[in-house]
């Protein structure tokens, strides 16, 4: 999917009806033959998939999270296969987003946040970026307000 009017909660939408990459203009050739590229290897990341492994595409680049990926408390690995085939491990790192959203919400926050908004973090480096981090590093700061907003109300209804 190409367009002009991109945020991440559409490329999230266009991917969850079948999109297999999502293309914000203006283009360069190099974006178009990378977003192509990853369609071809579209197979392998759904042999993931099936193998209980999720996975996103943006820009030609694919994000990995497997189960059997190590992770520590306060990081998430994920691995990222560029355009050319070659995969790449990311860390992204959140010590101090756990430790402000804890003081938000008054104590220790579910643990399920931290894979997700740590994947959004990295999905969105690369929709900025156009690549991963170089040095395979990334640091997540704070968490989505509205997020912890959410799990305090759904928290409060049980």
């Amino acid at each position: 999917m190409m367009t002009a009017f991109a945020s991440i909660e559409l490329a999230v939408q266009a991917m969850k009806l079948g999109a297999t990459d999502f293309l914000r203009k203006p283009l360069t050739p190099e974006m178009v033959r990378n977003s192509v590229a990853a369609a071809l290897k579209s197979a392998q990341v759904k042999e993931h998939e099936k193998a209980g492994t999720r996975s996103v595409t943006m820009n030609g680049f694919t994000i990995v999270a497997s189960p059997d990926v190590a992770n520590k408390s306060d990081e998430r690995r994920f691995i990222a296969r560029k355009p050319n085939g070659r995969d790449q491990e990311v860390v992204v790192e959140f010590p101090e987003a756990r430790e402000s959203a804890e003081l938000m919400m008054r104590g220790t926050v579910d643990e399920s946040i931290w894979t997700s908004q740590a994947e959004r973090f990295l999905a969105d480096f690369i929709w900025n970026d156009g690549d991963v981090p170089r040095n395979g590093r990334l640091v997540l700061k704070r968490v989505d307000r509205s997020l912890l907003e959410q799990m305090a109300q759904q928290k409060g209804r049980k």
